[in-house]
């Protein structure tokens, strides 16, 4: 507009205050104009390319109203497409009715429904359940729209299934806690920024913050690991000065439970077993995100990782020989040593592992099961 447009930058500038097109509303009407523009082409590629497959999530957005997200693929010049078509507000989130809102919309939008060849959506009951669900619906009225359970949201599932081991639950559980207790006041923000510039001087800027584990996608848990592990020194330093607080007493209690949880031999040795355990899964996770991807890859890079989780499994020792070295370094720089915990002969309400030494009790404790 500054230079290339000079009629549309007249316009702006040079029209009286009434015709500047600056209002909310004015703002509103134009981003809606260009939302049905980008719909038009969207619309007018799929009747060229005649088929199309539908993909649907049901969520609840920050007003707290239920919506369903409707998308589109299809294939153009060889080259798949996947294209948010709205969202469409729902009322009902029973299986009838979510289908019943899925095909008016497709209809209302002009699209012929006898061309639609596949559908994908969550392992929800009401989305991919077998009689009274939406997949059910509409296979029943459109035979040839095979359903698919989406990828990433059954790895997803197994991920977090896995990870359901008490002592990698209660890490997930920790990080999630240190992460909002230091970036939710603008001073611990600072102290730890602080921290982080002293204790871990050539962390790039993009992990300089602390990333909050995402409760849903396995990608962003990876990534939130990682970014910890490596800023873990000013973690510690933040709570430690964080606990001496003498003016908010909940603060200190609050840092001072934080810091003695992080500095559990259980913690450490969890993270760094599920720093190395998703590190096998991300470059899945990355590859079932991408809309060009086919089954035929999928697959193929699924079974990579089932193999690469197999030897691992066989070759445990190995594995976690390094793992546990690790953690046996990242301990010495607080001159506290490694710890088994406590155990008597009878366990009522955790597993009794047999020891050999340290690192057999926690491979066998935490990675062996993991795994």
């Amino acid at each position: 507009m500054e230079a290339t447009d000079k009629q549309t930058s007249d316009l702006f500038f040079k029209a009286p205050h009434i015709a500047s097109y600056l209002s909310w509303r004015v703002q509103n009407q134009i981003i809606s104009l260009m939302g049905d523009a980008i719909q038009k082409q969207i619309l007018s590629d799929i009747s060229q390319c005649k088929y199309f497959s539908i993909v649907a999530n049901e969520t609840t957005d920050v007003s707290q109203t239920e919506q369903l997200s409707l998308f589109v693929r299809f294939i153009k010049d060889t080259k798949v497409y996947e294209e948010f078509l709205y969202f469409v507000p729902v009322s009902s989130t029973t299986g009838n009715d979510l289908a019943s809102t899925i095909l008016t919309q497709l209809f209302q939008l002009g699209l012929n429904l006898e061309h639609m060849r596949g559908q994908g959506y969550d392992g929800a009951r009401n989305m991919s359940g077998k009689y009274c669900c939406v997949q059910a619906r509409v296979k029943e009225l459109y035979p040839l729209a095979m359903y698919t359970h989406c990828c990433n949201h059954v790895r997803n599932l197994v991920s977090s299934t896995s990870s359901q081991l008490p002592v990698i639950r209660n890490a997930m559980a920790t990080i999630s806690d240190v992460c909002v207790f230091l970036s939710r006041f603008a001073q611990r923000v600072s102290i730890f920024q602080d921290n982080v510039e002293r204790e871990v001087p050539g962390s790039a800027s993009s992990r300089q913050k602390l990333k909050p584990i995402c409760a849903t996608c396995w990608v962003e848990r990876h990534d939130s690991i990682i970014i910890f592990v490596t800023l873990l020194p000013a973690v510690v330093s933040t709570l430690e000065e964080l606990q001496q607080e003498n003016k908010q007493v909940e603060v200190a209690t609050k840092a001072a439970t934080l810091f003695n949880s992080v500095q559990k031999c259980t913690f450490l040795i969890a993270v760094l077993v599920m720093q190395h355990t998703s590190g096998i899964i991300l470059p899945v996770s990355k590859l079932l995100q991408k809309k060009e991807l086919d089954i035929f890859a999928v697959i193929e890079r699924t079974d990579s990782v089932q193999d690469t989780l197999r030897q691992n499994r066989s070759s445990c020792e190995n594995l976690f020989h390094k793992i546990f070295d690790q953690a046996k370094n990242e301990r010495k720089k607080y001159d506290t040593p490694l710890l088994i915990p406590r155990r008597c002969k009878s366990q009522t309400f955790r597993d009794s592992y047999p020891s050999h030494g340290h690192e057999h009790f926690f491979r066998e404790a935490m990675f062996v099961p993991y795994l």
